[in-house]
């Protein structure tokens, strides 16, 4: 059995290399934006990692033609709004009214052209020092924070885009410079390098007029090579990590199918089933998956297993278990139908940030409700 999952879209890339998906439903007025860049933590190096994380906190920090906090002026629009990094991309999304739309394509744009006139050495400097302190808080001060560490170091090795975690080493963001941080910018935040998404209350060839209008005069770049990597664990690996937690716990992890490649669906409902568990932990499953980090299998019900999109990555039939107690639960749930069609529908200069959000003129968006 075969089962289809199409969602109407139109794609349309523009001069500078920008990828503009557009997906029309007119049922609530509202329109979503979500805007990739193609670059994750894969992009860096061992030694110099955390650039791609640390600019997921820059990039709200403010740009040329507006330099102040990027919450503010959309949610005052009505916006929803925030941004992630995983190992494979970085996103920003907004939810808007539709008559926000403008506005918050604007500053979109502005920080993706415009970015660098505004980040100053101070502004990296108190970055650095809250990504530092947020890496104290989810890692190493948090209990069995360090398993996820550990898991990633043993299911690949030193050399490979996986081995360390998306916030980065604590030497490497220590010895950060000013200048790398500028260069990893111009390197991968341009339109070449970039997919941006529209879906709700939007005619199609409104959003692709939009999408020009905001994003066609930024400078292309050139677009960074695909990385390229491949990781086996060869035999069974067990490691004992010792913490001050009130109880034991036991991950259990593997390589899977690469994202959207041939098997990844069905891990994917596999680990679903595992999931349903009536001792399992939902909410813990839940921000395994929102925050993108290797997955791994939990004493007390099971989570899907560890995606890879890096390219040459196979499921190997080898373990690596982070060991923390001396029981494990396991699921020998079946997969009753097979999905193969599951496809990634993503794969005038400045003007004020507030002109036309709305239909009122006032140069704040304070009083356009």
């Amino acid at each position: 059995m075969t089962t289809a999952i199409e969602l109407p879209h139109a794609k349309r890339t523009l001069a500078n290399g920008l990828d503009v998906l557009v997906h029309e439903d007119r049922r609530v007025p509202i329109v979503a934006v979500n805007l990739w860049y193609h670059v994750g933590s894969k992009n860096e190096h061992s030694g110099r990692t955390g650039f791609a994380h640390l600019f997921e906190h820059l990039m709200f920090e403010g740009s040329q033609h507006y330099d102040g906090g990027y919450f503010a002026p959309l949610q005052q629009a009505g916006a929803l709004l925030n941004g992630s990094t995983n190992t494979d991309r970085t996103n920003y999304w907004e939810v808007v009214p539709t008559s926000a739309l403008d506005l918050a394509l604007w500053m979109e744009s502005d920080r993706m052209g415009y970015l660098l006139p505004a980040l100053t050495p101070e502004r990296f400097e108190t970055q650095r020092g809250v990504v530092l302190n947020e890496r104290r808080q989810n890692y190493e001060n948090r209990p069995y924070g360090m398993a996820l560490m550990a898991l990633s170091e043993a299911l690949f090795p030193p050399e490979h885009p996986y081995h360390w975690l998306t916030i980065g080493a604590v030497d490497d963001l220590r010895a950060m410079e000013f200048e790398d941080v500028r260069a990893f910018f111009r390197t991968y935040y341009h339109p070449a390098n970039a997919s941006l998404a529209l879906a709700g209350d939007i005619d199609t060839e409104r959003a692709f007029a939009l999408a020009e209008q905001y994003f066609g005069d930024i400078p292309p770049a050139d677009k960074p090579q695909p990385v390229a990597a491949s990781a086996s664990v060869p035999r069974e690996i067990r490691l004992v990590l010792e913490d001050r937690v009130e109880l034991p716990r036991v991950y259990i992890a593997w390589h899977s199918p690469a994202m959207f490649a041939e098997g990844d669906a069905e891990a994917d409902l596999q680990g679903s089933r595992c999931r349903r568990s009536p001792r399992s932990s939902t909410s813990a499953s839940r921000r395994w998956r929102r925050r993108g980090r290797p997955t791994p299998r939990w004493s007390a019900g099971s989570r899907r297993p560890r995606r890879t999109s890096c390219t040459g990555c196979r499921p190997s039939a080898a373990l690596a278990a982070s060991r923390i107690s001396s029981t494990r639960t396991t699921c020998s749930a079946e997969i009753p139908i097979s999905l193969q069609a599951i496809s990634n529908a993503i794969g005038a200069r400045r003007r004020s940030p507030f002109a036309t959000p709305c239909a009122c003129t006032s140069p704040s968006t304070a009083a356009c409700s």
